[in-house]
């Protein structure tokens, strides 16, 4: 194992690793730096495997190989002018890395990456989304999905089903976090059962647990342990100058 850091001595394009199995060592035994030449700017990036990681730029996505030998790793760049937009919109997620482009979301793992959100929802989302740079991105470990989050609009991205839902909401940014466990008696301090504000089966007493967080836009601090939000269906906008009245109707969804 090796650490890798990005951004190094004030050049964004330069990447630095440690030495194997030593963190603390950034000079020898393997220890070395890379420079990004083309790409643009180094934003991120995550594991993709026990062997396998990728570094993201803002043009570029980067497969890093361990090779086993002197050179440590062998960096292969994938086809394709793609990029992050910023750090915040990279994130985590079980064998890859999920990012925003400034085409819409993306997906990169060992085979390559996959543009989501291609004639599903990118172009919708990029249109109602003004600075594209502002946004933030998390993973929900319970739900298995990827928020991305701007200007209070979320794209949802399920990895089992992988489809995507969009959700208004008043949050300024989304995290991951875990609280801390609280036992019976490390409750007699926040009143009587009857004045919690949660019940005793919710997530909020367990801890322990990673799971989506948020601050809101006046940057109060919470998890997602509310109530479910009522479904909203939006339907396309009718041109027919006949006047109509529609007494029942069924959503066919996916």
């Amino acid at each position: 194992q090796m650490v890798i850091a990005l951004d190094c001595d004030g050049d964004n394009r330069l990447m630095r690793n440690s030495a194997i199995g030593s963190y603390t060592n950034w000079t020898n035994r393997g220890a070395g730096a890379q420079e990004f030449a083309d790409g643009e700017a180094l934003m991120g990036g995550g594991v993709v495997n026990d062997g396998q990681a990728v570094v993201i730029q803002g043009g570029a996505v980067n497969l890093l190989t361990v090779t086993g030998n002197d050179r440590i790793f062998r960096i292969d760049k994938f086809p394709g002018d793609v990029g992050a937009v910023s750090p915040e919109c990279i994130v985590q997620i079980p064998g890859g890395v999920a990012f925003m482009d400034s085409s819409g979301p993306q997906i990169a793992t060992a085979q390559g990456v996959v543009a989501i959100g291609d004639n599903k929802v990118a172009r919708t989302y990029l249109a109602n989304v003004g600075d594209i740079s502002a946004v933030t991105a998390a993973y929900d470990p319970e739900l298995k999905q990827i928020v991305w989050c701007a200007e209070n609009e979320f794209l949802t991205y399920d990895l089992a089903t992988q489809e995507f839902v969009q959700v208004m909401e008043s949050t300024g940014y989304i995290i991951r976090m875990s609280n801390p466990a609280l036992t019976l008696e490390d409750m007699d301090t926040l009143g009587t059962l009857e004045e919690l504000q949660f019940p005793l089966d919710s997530n909020v007493w367990k801890g322990g647990r990673p799971r989506l967080a948020a601050l809101d836009t006046d940057l109060k601090f919470g998890f997602f342990d509310g109530p479910f939000l009522a479904a909203e269906m939006d339907t396309a906008t009718l041109t027919d100058t006949a006047s109509m009245l529609v007494s029942w109707c069924e959503p066919v969804t996916d």
